[in-house]
């Protein structure tokens, strides 16, 4: 640290600042479920038997209906039993889980971004201004 001038020193501690920052904010709002939110892309990512298990919108039964961790309602045909019902909503449930771990990945992503582009961008600043005051006091001599 010794080596570091004032300009790198206050650089370092807001970056630092800036990052803690941005960590907190992600902290605070980082999803705590293990689960998405409903999305009809979620069905068409079970298999073709799983589906066909299932009633469509528009269609009215009395089936056995399974609400899932997300709060979205699975609706099966008539002639389904609790078995296949129950590894239906397994599948749909790793369906969900996968969907909401690409999430998370694609928040980490973003953060570091956040956190270390700005940082960059200043000390990028930094240098391009000492360099061309160095020009400028080199000319003036």
């Amino acid at each position: 640290m010794r080596k570091l001038g004032g300009w790198w020193r206050l650089w370092v501690l807001s970056a630092l600042a800036w990052t803690a920052s941005v960590a907190g904010y992600c902290y605070l709002y980082w999803p705590a479920t293990t689960y998405a939110a409903h999305n009809p892309a979620f069905i068409d990512q079970l298999s073709t038997s799983q589906r066909a298990l299932l009633l469509r919108k528009d269609e009215i039964a009395d089936g056995l209906q399974v609400e899932m961790p997300n709060e979205y309602v699975l609706r099966f045909k008539p002639d389904v039993g609790q078995e296949g019902a129950q590894k239906v909503a397994r599948a749909y449930h790793d369906v969900t889980v996968r969907a909401q771990e690409q999430s998370n990945q694609m928040r980490a992503r973003q953060f570091l971004i956040i956190a270390l582009l700005p940082c960059l961008a200043v000390a990028l600043l930094g240098i391009g201004v000492a360099w061309v005051s160095k020009g400028v006091t080199k000319q003036g001599s």
